[in-house]
């Protein structure tokens, strides 16, 4: 699996034994989209970062989430 997402940002180990991987990143946006080529607004906010997590078990990944 790491070697198609690459490595988390932060990993730990839960007292289950279960490990927590988390990877932070931001949206990029394109240029030369629809929006641009009609016109957005400098005042449009910017992509939020996303942070995603999974635990695993055993080297499973029982669950996973997006913030």
């Amino acid at each position: 699996m790491l070697a198609v997402i690459g490595k988390p940002d932060s990993a730990a180990t839960l007292d289950d034994g279960s490990v927590v991987w988390k990877w932070q990143y931001a949206p990029v946006e394109q240029s030369g989209s629809l929006v641009t080529l009609f016109g957005s607004s400098k005042d449009e906010p910017s992509p939020q970062p996303v942070i995603c997590i999974l635990r695993l078990e055993n080297g499973v990944v029982v669950e996973k989430w997006r913030d």
